[in-house]
């Protein structure tokens, strides 16, 4: 999919591809979505955890 591959235009992860960050992400990214969840549980919704975490780094 062109959105997983296509690099981020804005954000703290601006320039590398969601396919990139999800192949070797950093503890401080895994953290700070981990405490996106836990502050807005609705965030996982109907997802897994996966696809929550490729929605969160897509950005609304």
């Amino acid at each position: 999919s062109p959105s997983l591959t296509a690099p981020l235009p804005k954000g703290p992860y601006r320039g590398k591809s969601v396919q990139e960050i999800l192949k070797n992400p950093s503890p401080d990214l895994v953290r700070a979505f981990y405490e996106h969840v836990l502050e807005n549980p609705e965030a996982l919704g109907e997802n897994d955890v996966v696809n929550a975490f490729v929605e969160w780094l897509l950005g609304p």
